[in-house]
């Protein structure tokens, strides 16, 4: 999988209408049934909410307090 980067727009299709986030606000506004167009190459693919969130690694705890 690519890394992202803060300037990736991603499109997401909630309930059959589509929209984009962007990767600042995707965890906080992606629902796990919400369908996300990933385009690689001349190839597309979807991705639940549900598997995006569940593949993001988090280099370092937050900080809190």
């Amino acid at each position: 999988m690519s890394t992202p980067v803060d300037t990736d727009i991603y499109l997401v299709n909630r309930g059959g209408s589509s929209f984009t986030l962007t990767q600042e606000n995707i965890m906080a506004q992606l629902q796990d049934t919400d369908l996300l167009l990933v385009n690689r190459g001349a190839a597309s693919y979807k991705i639940t909410g549900a598997d995006f969130k569940a593949s993001i690694i988090i280099d370092e705890p937050p900080n809190i307090g």
